[in-house]
Formats: C-alpha cells, structure tokens, sequence
C-alpha cells in the first residue's frame, strides 16, 4: 500500500492523502480521489474518469506542502518547475486538476463528435483475402494450429471459446479495422496494421459481432481479456445462425437430425466435434480469451480499448447500456502505476501545457 498527498489546483485547502496498491491503476487513483472526498464541492458534480492528474516535481524533490510553489495551488497556479518524484510523507505528490464545466457544446464539436462515429461505426467486414497475412500470425503465435479433422480438414482454436473448428470459419479479425489503416497512427500508434498483436482468431460468428460492435474484450488488472456483451438483443441468439450455408455445411451441419433447434442436450457440429451448435451468444458473455500457457503475447490493449469505447458509444445510443455505463481506462500496455503516471504527465504537458 503506497499512501500519496494529492492536491487540488485552484481549490483551498491542505493536501489529502489516498491510499492505493502498487498495482491499482490511474483509473483507481481517480476514482480513490472522488471518493475520499465526496463532500467536496470542487469534485462533486465531475466523474473520475474526467479528472487530469500531474505528478508535483520542483527540481529533484517532492513538492514540500509549504514551498512557495504549493502556496500558489490555492490560486489555481501551477509552478513551471513542477514534474515527478518517488513519494515521501508531508510532501504533495499528486495535483488534481477539474476540467471547467462545458455549458454548451460548440457547433464544430458535434459535427467531429458525429463524423467521428460515421467513420468507425460505419464500416464494412475485411474480405478474407486480405487477412491471410494476419491469420498465418495469429496461428503461429497463439497456437492454434490443431491438426486436421476426420475429412482432411485443417482444424484452428477459436480463442474465444477454445475450440477446435474447420479454418474456413475461423477468421483473422483485425482489432483496430484494417479499414482505417490510414489513421492507425493517429488513434492506436501501431506501426503495422497486420501486427499479431492487432488481431484476434475467431469462430467467423464471433468476428462478424466483434466487427458490428455488439462484443468487445475489457482487460482487468489481472490480465484477463474478458469477452463483454453490449448487444443485449442478441444474447439468446445462435451463432450458427450468422453463417452462410457454405459456412454451416463446412461444419458438417447438413447431417443435423430435422429437430436438432429443439434438444435439450448439445447438439455437437460433425465436423468440429467439440462444438455445441446450440451455443448462444449469451453463452460467451464474460468468457476470457485463450493464450498459449507460458506466452506473454497479448493483443494491444490500445486497440481492445479504442474498440471498446466506439462499442459503448453505439449501445448507449441503443439503450442496451445506461448513459452513465464506462470502464475502466485500460489502454496502457501493462505498465506498472508510476510508469503510468510518467506517461500521462508527459502526455498533458505535450497537449495542454501546464495547468494555470
């Protein structure tokens, strides 16, 4: 448990003390913040998400709470020296600064916000052909490869459900669309679209919903990659019923007995015998995904995320999620809290300056 002073810029007062573990995140230091100071008019109506925290640095020293520096906080200043240092008590480690509330919306922003969405929810499914280079990865990478099947068919792990099915019907997703390769360094800064840890090997229903923004994966600090439903109107839906008929005969399903829709046991695809075709999507929600035992490969968490927010801004807007739903901020790619913080300092002082 590390215990950091925290105050906030402009507002009078002493500074507070926050207790975090060494593995919480900067999402848990906000929300440690708003909720170690309800009371507080300053923080009362601002969610913690919304809160933008620098690190207080004058020279190679803490910020000591009576330096001229600190004094000048209660004035909604920021001292020009002010950066990072590893924390000491009856020093103030972290500033707090409350964006100003938005009164009203600027015409120009709307018209980005609403072109913003067009471009990312409007956008059509990669053709297989162009991902043949992904999925070769993806396989060699994740291990996936499982043999072939009774008719000679090669067989792939779905790293969703950790299945073995026919390669036709497992699809090499791109996480942050191969569409938008143009503007990747501008929202995901990856260098190549068709990095493995872009993608995702999915049974082909699974790809065409993560594609449509109906699931996305959320990533805990346990590094579990979490299969979440937004689509709430497709939980007692079948995969199977997202398949061609090219796709369904691939599997075999052409045997099925005439009533198969109706059993009340699992009805296994011929031709992925570890397959339930009775598998709804509902069955998924809060399935992790599968990796290698001993690998540390991972999917970029900035992808998962950037995903994740445009799939929560299309189910608010259906009502399948309340306005207020988020979670938490887990774009950083497994760095440690005060690596965080040195990013996330640098990154404001890059974008808005220091707070004044």
């Amino acid at each position: 448990m590390v215990k950091l002073f925290c105050a906030i810029v402009g507002a009078a007062g002493n500074a507070f003390p926050v207790n975090i573990d060494e593995s919480d995140t900067v999402g848990d230091l906000k929300i440690a913040i708003k909720e170690g100071n309800l009371d507080d008019p300053t923080l009362k109506n601002v969610a913690p998400k919304n809160l933008q925290l620098f690190l207080a640095k004058k020279g190679d020293a803490w910020l000591p709470d009576d330096d001229p520096a600190a004094l000048e906080l209660e004035e909604g200043k920021t001292h020009q020296d002010l950066q990072k240092r590893a924390p000491k008590s009856k020093q103030i480690h972290v500033l707090v600064v409350v964006p100003p509330e938005e009164k009203t919306s600027s015409p120009y922003a709307v018209i980005a916000a609403t072109l913003f969405q067009h471009i990312f929810l409007n956008v059509p499914s990669t053709t297989a052909s162009r991902t043949q280079k992904l999925k070769k990865q993806l396989v060699k990478k994740y291990k996936c490869d499982c043999g072939i099947n009774q008719n000679g068919d090669s067989m792939l792990l779905c790293m969703v459900m950790n299945v073995a099915l026919p390669s036709s019907v497992v699809i090499a997703s791109h996480i942050f669309r191969r569409e938008h390769d143009h503007l990747k360094g501008h929202f995901v800064q990856i260098a190549d679209i068709d990095d493995v840890s872009n993608g995702l090997l999915l049974f082909k229903p699974i790809e065409s919903a993560f594609d449509d923004l109906d699931i996305s994966f959320l990533v805990d600090k346990r590094d579990q990659f979490t299969l979440k439903m937004f689509n709430s109107d497709i939980k007692a839906h079948l995969l199977v019923d997202r398949l061609t008929q090219q796709q369904w005969d691939e599997l075999g399903c052409g045997s099925l007995p005439t009533h198969w829709r109706t059993s009340t046991s699992p009805i296994y695809a011929p031709n992925a015998p570890q397959f339930n075709v009775l598998t709804t999507f509902g069955k998924l929600d809060g399935k992790t995904l599968r990796f290698p035992s001993g690998s540390t490969l991972r999917p970029f968490r900035r992808c998962l995320y950037h995903q994740a927010q445009l799939a929560r801004t299309r189910a608010i807007t259906q009502g399948w999620v309340p306005d207020e739903y988020n979670f938490d901020d887990f774009s950083s790619e497994g760095f440690a809290l005060e690596e965080k913080m040195k990013l996330l300092f640098s990154s404001n002082l890059s974008t808005s300056g220091s707070p004044s």
